[in-house]
């Protein structure tokens, strides 16, 4: 059984600019500060409202690009370019 999903993030993929990820200043960014600042990332504490944000976006962007919610699940941390990867505590 999975973990609780602890955080989730949006994220905008498309051909002409990759995968970029909704920040809080409501910009879309490649590579992501964490932190209280406009240039973070925006994370949301409940899948819901990444899922209700996501949806409202979908109208603004071209229908051939995907946004989509990314989780985090306890245990997995994600690093400055979108990437999740599962935290190893044994090292």
């Amino acid at each position: 059984m999975k973990a609780k999903p602890s955080r989730s993030f949006v994220t905008w993929e498309s051909e002409k600019f990759g995968r970029i990820m909704l920040c809080r200043d409501t910009q879309w960014r490649s590579f992501v500060w964490f932190g209280t600042y406009g240039g973070c990332l925006k994370i949301y504490r409940a899948k819901g409202w990444a899922e209700r944000a996501a949806a409202k976006l979908r109208t603004e962007v071209p229908s051939s690009d995907i946004i989509a919610v990314r989780t985090v699940y306890d245990g997995e941390t994600i690093n400055n370019n979108g990437t999740i990867t599962k935290y190893n505590n044994n090292v």
